[in-house]
């Protein structure tokens, strides 16, 4: 047996919407829970995280989410993010917001989605 090396938080954040009083996800909590969703293919929660995803303030959509929302195929949330240009604009003030991207997909979604814009 190998102990999990998933993140405390993350399992802290995961329970809290599992178990009573089921708190909806919540803003922080997601890119904790994502990853776990995905690794775990907890596939009842994609919906809910979805319809988080898609309201989730500019500065909260991190290239670590935008990965795991591909691995998700959770495209509709990028689809949603991609006309949203105050978030465009968020990316274009400063370009090293893009470096943690890790996944081809997350950098093909992000390219087309920059190339729309101009």
């Amino acid at each position: 047996y190998k102990f999990p090396s998933d993140s405390v938080e993350a399992w802290e954040a995961l329970l809290k919407r599992v178990y009573p009083p089921n708190a909806p996800i919540a803003a922080t909590d997601l890119s904790h829970i994502v990853g776990l969703v995905d690794k775990y293919g907890i596939d009842w929660l994609k919906p809910e995280i979805s319809e988080a995803c898609k309201g989730l303030d500019v500065a909260s959509r991190s290239c670590a989410l935008v990965d795991a929302l591909v691995r998700m195929g959770l495209r509709e949330v990028l689809d949603t993010w991609a006309v949203d240009s105050a978030w465009l604009h968020h990316l274009r003030a400063d370009p090293r917001r893009v470096d943690g991207l890790r996944t081809l997909e997350g950098c093909r979604f992000l390219m087309k989605a920059a190339l729309k814009a101009n």
